[in-house]
């Protein structure tokens, strides 16, 4: 089976998806596994290496529209049921 990802027409992404809860790097990978197949991307930054109770790098993650998919939401549902309770940045208009 072969599949065709069809390209975005610029203006019509969905509104990108911003974790504000950092990440630890197993989280980071956990949400890039399950982006995948969804026409769906993730970028993440380092935020810092401490937390309350251990020193850990955590990751600031930005979830984005790549190519046809899955919509806002329901990655958002798919995100929460994966990895946990996080708390994310209001959605910005384009």
């Amino acid at each position: 089976m072969v599949s065709k990802d069809k390209d975005l027409v610029p203006g019509s992404e969905e509104p990108s998806i911003r974790i504000s809860t950092p990440l630890s790097r197993l989280q980071v990978a956990m949400v890039q596994e399950l982006l995948r197949d969804t026409g769906w991307k993730h970028s993440d930054k380092f935020h810092s290496h401490t937390t309350s109770s251990t020193v850990r790098p955590t990751y600031k993650v930005t979830l984005f529209q790549a190519k046809l998919g899955l919509k806002r939401s329901e990655v958002i549902d798919k995100l929460k049921k994966q990895v946990g309770p996080v708390k994310l940045e209001p959605a910005r208009s384009h």
